[in-house]
């Protein structure tokens, strides 16, 4: 019950828009509702690295995150197979998310449709309309890649460029 009205509030959230909360925010607001073992899978999922986590949801998505991650290793190096972290389950739709990426020309347009199919393991993971700890914790992972994707912008990639490439210069004529 008491995961219902936080998960009820919870803003919309779109891969590619600015998110509504900072996960600074979002993490304050859970503070206080969630005990220890579902506060740290929260800074997991929040943090992009759900190993070990505690919850029934959160083991499940440290699952999937294991498959994709497998198989983005397969396909970067075939004959890993023995290399390769071990999980529970199998999911079709993440294993056509990752063949789907590695057939686009860039890596941007590649990670773009591992974390668009990210966002969407994570909804169906939750559930439809579910209220519970699940929307919570999906919601968590679903703010982690919005942050992530807010965050480019094409005018602060070339000044973050320029000045690398300008830092670069300067360390290579005072080693001359």
């Amino acid at each position: 019950m008491i995961f219902t009205y936080l998960a009820a509030t919870l803003p919309y959230l779109a891969l590619g828009k600015s998110p509504p909360i900072t996960i600074d925010d979002f993490r304050t607001s859970c503070s206080g509702l969630l005990n220890d073992p579902q506060l740290r899978d929260l800074d997991r999922l929040l943090d992009g690295n759900p190993g070990f986590c505690e919850t029934p949801f959160g083991q499940a998505w440290s699952d999937l995150e294991t498959q994709i991650i497998n198989e983005c290793a397969r396909k970067r190096r075939p004959g890993l197979e023995k290399k390769l972290r071990m999980h529970r389950g199998y999911s079709v739709l993440a294993r056509e998310m990752v063949q789907d990426a590695f057939n686009r020309e860039t890596p941007q347009e590649r990670e773009w449709v591992l974390d668009r199919g990210r966002f969407q393991l994570l909804e169906n993971l939750a559930g439809p309309g579910s209220l519970g700890l699940e929307r919570i914790l999906a919601f968590a992972g679903q703010l982690r890649l919005a942050h992530r994707w807010a965050q480019f912008d094409e005018k602060r990639g070339r000044k973050r460029f320029q000045d690398l490439v300008a830092e670069t210069v300067k360390e290579v004529r005072s080693e001359e």
